[in-house]
């Protein structure tokens, strides 16, 4: 029997975690599109099991090919984005088994995606996996626990739904315009990252803005919608608008998408202060103490540590080259050894 997934009307939707881990916050998560929350906000977790979990019901509405990233969208409608890993794109599918299919219904608990970490850990920059609502319009407040979690049992994530939203028609008045094709210069295509940014200088325009690929249309302004038009590097694409703002977006946005969107392996491209390619690149800001009793140390991914901390000095012992009287050097060494007692 095949389950209808039909809007219901809650408020309240609690997530229980897809792994078991440390949960992080998603500003310290060390990827600025991440962290500055372009594809929407959410928690990231540093995982300890290898099973990814649909942390609630819905329908698998994307699939990356290369099985490191997957988005369902619960019957409320709320898109939720799991991206396991930083850079893992790259890998290309290995170390990722995924469970599911597009179009799949999935309860809460069902193993989505299962990944081999030790592989993961060796080849990427970090295992640290995100959980984002991509739509976050939806949602009028977030609150997520912290500390250690475990998978399918432990609430990690509540979200308080926004009032009714119904269909609305968003009319946009204005003309129409297509850019020429496009070859996308990215090394592994248009993944979250170079997606997210797409997504947020499209938000600076009024008007309607889809990609083309092919026979197919994604909405420019939503990072799922891109991330299932699965555009791989070389693709040749359009981009269309319609609105007052119709010429400048698609200007903007060809030039955008031609120099990369920023990602390392393409062409930089002129962006605005917010999103600008050096701070996408640059590394977190990392906290400096001016306190001498203070030490600040510098992880490769937030957590917890437990343990003592020793401040190691080296001491500069000089010694005369000419001792005093045999008298005087004893007096010294039984003050010496009474002092380190």
């Amino acid at each position: 029997m095949t389950a209808q997934l039909t809007a219901q009307k809650t408020s309240n939707l609690r997530l229980v975690a897809p792994l078991s881990g440390q949960l992080v916050p998603i500003e310290h998560v060390p990827d600025p599109v991440f962290a500055q929350k372009m594809v929407g906000d959410g928690i990231s977790i540093d995982p300890l099991t290898q099973e990814l979990l649909a942390p609630y019901e819905g329908e698998v509405i994307q699939l990356h090919p290369s099985s490191h990233a997957v988005t369902i969208r619960t019957p409320e409608g709320i898109e939720l984005l799991m991206h396991i890993g930083l850079e893992t794109v790259e890998l290309r599918g290995q170390g990722f088994t995924p469970r599911v299919k597009l179009g799949d219904r999935v309860r809460r608990g069902d193993v989505l995606i299962e990944f081999d970490a030790d592989y993961i850990a060796m080849h990427a920059k970090s295992l640290l996996t995100q959980v984002v609502v991509t739509n976050g319009d939806m949602v009028a407040s977030m609150a997520h626990q912290s500390g250690l979690v475990t998978a399918g049992q432990d609430i990690f994530l509540e979200l308080s739904l926004a009032g009714a939203t119904g269909a609305v028609s968003e009319q946009v008045s204005g003309e129409s315009t297509r850019s020429e094709l496009i070859e996308v210069p990215n090394p592994t295509g248009l993944h979250a990252r170079p997606a997210a940014v797409l997504v947020n200088l499209a938000k600076k325009y009024q008007s309607k803005i889809w990609l083309h690929r092919g026979d197919q249309r994604a909405n420019a302004k939503s990072v799922v919608a891109l991330l299932g038009l699965e555009v791989g590097r070389g693709d040749e694409v359009t981009l269309e608008a319609e609105g007052p703002d119709a010429r400048d977006a698609i200007a903007d946005l060809t030039e955008a998408l031609r120099s990369g969107l920023g990602e390392e392996g393409a062409m930089a491209v002129a962006a605005p202060a917010s999103i600008a390619q050096s701070a996408l690149k640059a590394p977190p800001p990392q906290p400096r103490s001016s306190d001498p009793n203070i030490i600040l140390g510098a992880s490769a991914a937030s957590g917890v540590a437990v343990g003592n901390t020793f401040r190691v000095r080296q001491q500069q012992i000089r010694v005369a080259e000419t001792g005093a009287t045999p008298e005087q050097e004893r007096r010294k060494l039984e003050d010496a050894i009474a002092k380190a007692a």
